[in-house]
């Protein structure tokens, strides 16, 4: 938008001032309405906190924290995987090439201002922010930096293969094409961390040999194994349900159980219902701060008392599903060690939510548990509850 009106701004720079300041006033209600403001206050907490651990690394490839605070990293080799699949083996090459050859060529940086700024503002956040703490999805960034040197190479790239034979140009061309296709199978194949192949065998012998409303309890990373191959209800405890190694009750393992995530359809619109029920109470708390008498409607309407109230029947309703659940639903627990395979099983925080090196041995020593599947490194155990 300011590109489209730069003649503009340079021709009258003095109201240019006002007029984006009126903007900025007069669109404030919208931006903050839509979470905007929101967002970006957000944004500016999560770069604070950054910011005030300062510390520069060098190489922060291997293990470095993204702005959520999530453990993230590309150890060893996967770095060589992580730029290869990021930047392409395309464009390094030309720019090698580019200093060997007699005849080089160059973009007009005054011709692409615009593409020249958004490059180096992405390549600050893929790799120069990174390595004084800020990394905000530094990955992601590489993104925006390989789309714009589509814009800006052109150019280069006829520059440095006219000189060569056609034919070997060709070749060139056609390997460094398929070399980084190679890449990006190579990373996607490395990056995966949801379902094995072996996960899938064991999420359809669920499918296949429970019942249909059994509840799995499993660790976190097992979402699409159990939800969506298996089709069974779900339930994630606290890694500490693997990782302690005092025994398992049938009291943890049944209020474990009644945290299961699905819900019926009729379910699902009894807690709509009572979502509009509420919504309903407040409205005119809502028309009314539309008109400006916020306080004269808070007085009649009792808001804390009417949330409150919601919450209670809420919670007893959910309690009573889970509790009808647990009285008819077969328990199983599933244990994958196929989670820390791959580059997810290297990262600090998948291996916490997922219980890494957890003994699971516990549960087949507990009588409450009966072994029904156990390949590889994937294990189930039905809960045989008490008569």
């Amino acid at each position: 938008m300011c590109v489209l009106f730069l003649p503009k701004i340079k021709k009258y720079p003095q109201e240019t001032v006002p007029v984006i300041l009126f903007t900025m006033f007069a669109s404030y209600p919208w931006f903050r309405d839509f979470g905007a403001i929101a967002q970006l206050n957000g944004l500016a907490r999560n770069i604070s906190l950054s910011l005030s651990r300062f510390h520069f690394d060098f190489w922060f490839i291997d293990s470095y924290q993204n702005i959520d605070g999530v453990q993230m990293g590309w150890p060893g080799l996967m770095t060589l995987l992580y730029y290869g699949y990021n930047l392409g083996l395309f464009f390094p090459v030309v720019v090698i090439i580019q200093f060997f050859i007699k005849k080089r060529t160059y973009t007009s940086i005054k011709e692409n201002w615009l593409f020249a700024v958004a490059f180096f503002l992405f390549l600050l956040v893929a790799e120069v922010f990174p390595r004084i703490g800020l990394a905000y999805l530094p990955d992601r960034a590489w993104l925006f930096v390989s789309l714009i040197l589509c814009f800006l190479l052109p150019k280069v790239i006829v520059s440095t293969f006219e000189d060569m034979r056609l034919k070997v140009a060709k070749t060139w061309i056609v390997a460094l094409i398929v070399l980084s296709s190679l890449l990006s199978w190579s990373i996607t194949y490395t990056k995966q961390g949801w379902t094995t192949g072996n996960e899938y065998e064991a999420a359809i012998f669920v499918k296949d040999k429970t019942p249909k409303n059994s509840v799995l309890i499993t660790q976190s990373g097992n979402y699409a194994m159990v939800k969506y191959f298996a089709d069974r209800k779900k339930s994630t405890p606290d890694p500490s349900f693997f990782l302690d190694a005092d025994k398992i009750s049938s009291i943890e393992i049944e209020d474990v159980a009644k945290q299961s995530d699905s819900l019926t359809p009729d379910q699902t619109t009894n807690l709509k219902n009572q979502d509009n029920e509420l919504l309903n109470k407040l409205q005119p708390i809502f028309d009314a701060s539309a008109i400006g008498a916020f306080e004269v409607a808070r007085d009649k309407i009792d808001v804390n008392h009417e949330i409150s109230l919601y919450l209670e029947e809420k919670l007893s309703y959910l309690n009573q599903i889970a509790q009808s659940e647990l009285d008819s639903s077969p328990i199983y627990i599933l244990y994958s060690g196929d989670k820390f395979t791959g580059l997810y099983g290297s990262r600090q925080w998948w291996r916490d939510s997922n219980a890494y090196g957890a003994d699971i041995s516990k549960f087949d020593q507990n009588p409450l548990l009966k072994k029904v599947y156990d390949i590889g490194n994937i294990k189930i155990w039905l809960y045989e509850k008490k008569s």
